[in-house]
């Protein structure tokens, strides 16, 4: 006997031990020996599967990569004190805001998306809304299968028009973005639902009072008609029209009065590039055909907006072919327009927008030269905006307590503006480097805003990777 055992057994043999009790004794020594050498190599045993851990053992660290994304996660304080808090939501695709809206609980989003991971792990990439609420704590997800084009918001829900690639759907939900009916309007594989809107003037509402505009684009041409479908309150439908010319009908918008309806659309081809509408009478016995907005020496013009404004009226925007901006004042039969002029240089970039009383037409040339013109509610000119001029974008514009605000771009960041009579009486500004904003929603203190954003930033403080929808509260 050698080694360790040796010493052992000459001990216990110089203590006069018999031979039985040092064999006994050696066998347990090797036992305890084999068991203490096995309880270094044991796993701890988790407490919810049954064990417990030493209270003063060294807590594991966390295998790499284990932390579980939480896509009804809280926001982010944000670096700058004009806000409250920031958000970023989505997946590693690309991600767009397509509308917002305040409801009861919370902001409701309206985009897209081209992700299946993070925020969307495990849906189908295409349209979508979330619930955010006025914490900025993301609320619900819901998906929609097809890209979103338009939301159309109503008293009691919203309208989408969602185009799928089997699909050209209107979908009606209630105020929370949730389906309560649906209607497919594809009739052949080029088409796509465009817009949807309301006739006011309907005797009864319940008949007919949504239009769905599908445009369809002629395989062979490669031009575009349009149709409209007229559908009752529960999206059954009752007739439909189609819209064509000898060339490209371009939608621009559609709108009821009392009479009948307005088609508008830039008709394109064989050198030609004009407002072209159609006045769809009721109870017509007779078929009307589409007039021109023929303008005196203008030519060739793209119309890039109508929109009403005020009783029997509608301001049109429009820029030429070398891209000089126009504004057109049109009686309620586009008849009679007079053109006022926004300044001889071309523009890079025109937006008409208005509130309740006054028509606003903002215009960026190039570098941090724009100008925000106002119109009253006759379409007299009052002035244009000094402020605006060191505006290099504009985003969006909502109507507020604090009157009607502005969302743009100038060297310092994003800016918000509000406007008055006198001109710009509020504003509030935050550093930003990527982020675009679609909706300004107004809230208990604040407007959240909601937009986009391509990359980490100082207020953004992440990113799932290409475009993801950015989220803030800007403090009043």
């Amino acid at each position: 006997m050698g080694g360790t055992d040796g010493l052992l057994y000459d001990k216990i043999v110089s203590m006069k031990w018999t031979k039985s009790q040092v064999r006994t004794l050696l066998v347990v020594n090797s036992i305890t020996l084999i068991l203490f050498v096995g309880i270094l190599f044991l796993p701890w045993v988790n407490p919810f599967f049954g064990g417990t851990k030493p209270v003063d053992a060294d807590p594991e660290p966390p295998p790499v990569n284990s932390a579980v994304h939480d896509p009804l996660r809280s926001p982010r304080p944000a670096a700058d004190s004009a806000l409250a808090w920031e958000t970023n939501l989505g997946g590693s695709g690309n991600e767009t805001v397509v509308a917002a809206f305040e409801t009861a609980s919370g902001v409701l989003i309206f985009g897209n998306t081209e992700s299946s991971d993070y925020d969307f792990k495990d849906k189908t990439p295409g349209g979508f809304v979330i619930l955010l609420g006025f914490n900025g704590k993301v609320v619900n997800y819901l998906m929609y299968e097809g890209e979103i084009a338009k939301v159309y918001g109503l008293d009691d829900g919203f309208l989408l028009c969602v185009n799928s690639a089997t699909e050209c759907l209107l979908l009606r939900t209630d105020s929370l973005g949730i389906g309560t009916g649906r209607v497919n309007l594809r009739e052949a594989e080029t088409e796509k639902i465009i817009d949807v809107y309301t006739d006011w003037f309907s005797a009864n509402q319940e008949s007919e009072p949504f239009h769905a505009v599908v445009e369809y684009q002629n395989p062979n041409t490669g031009y575009k008609e349009l149709r409209v479908h007229a559908l009752s309150d529960k999206l059954e439908e009752r007739y439909k029209r189609w819209f064509s010319r000898s060339q490209s009908l371009e939608y621009v918008a559609a709108y009821s009065h009392p009479n009948g309806f307005f088609l508008l659309a830039n008709i394109k081809g064989l050198n030609t590039s004009m407002l072209t509408y159609y006045n769809w009478r009721k109870n017509s016995s007779t078929e009307n055909d589409f007039n021109n907005l023929t303008l005196q020496l203008i030519d060739r013009y793209t119309c890039e907006a109508v929109i009403p404004a005020g009783a029997n009226r509608y301001a049109a925007l429009i820029r030429t072919a070398d891209n000089i901006p126009y504004f057109i004042d049109c009686n309620q039969d586009f008849t009679r327009h007079p053109i006022h002029e926004l300044g001889a240089a071309p523009a890079e970039k025109v937006m008409l927008l208005s509130d309740n009383e006054t028509v606003y037409v903002y215009v960026y040339r190039a570098g941090d030269i724009s100008a925000l013109f106002r119109f009253d509610e006759t379409l007299a000119v009052i002035d244009e905006v000094a402020a605006f001029k060191k505006f290099s974008d504009l985003y969006c514009h909502t109507l507020t307590s604090r009157g009607t605000l502005f969302c743009g771009r100038t060297v310092n960041g994003v800016t918000v503006a509000g406007v008055n009579q006198n001109g710009v009486a509020w504003e509030r500004a935050f550093n930003s480097q990527n982020e675009t904003i679609r909706a300004c929603i107004e809230t208990n203190g604040g407007l959240i805003l909601i937009g986009e954003s391509t990359g980490k930033g100082y207020n953004v403080g992440g990113n799932f990777g290409g475009s993801d929808i950015w989220a803030a509260k800007l403090l009043f």
